[in-house]
């Protein structure tokens, strides 16, 4: 059944997604070394929603 009620949940909820997925992003952090070694360091946040 389509309609507007899931329509805007469905939204909110892919909203919700894309913020966690950006803070998850942002989080990452790449960086190249001296020695042209790739350098990747990654902390996980724990969110409680």
């Amino acid at each position: 059944v389509f309609n507007e009620e899931n329509l805007s949940r469905n939204l909110s909820e892919i909203k919700l997604l894309i913020s966690r997925a950006r803070k998850q992003a942002a989080s990452i952090k790449v960086a190249v070394s001296a020695d042209r070694a790739c350098i990747r360091a990654y902390q996980p946040t724990s969110s409680t929603n």
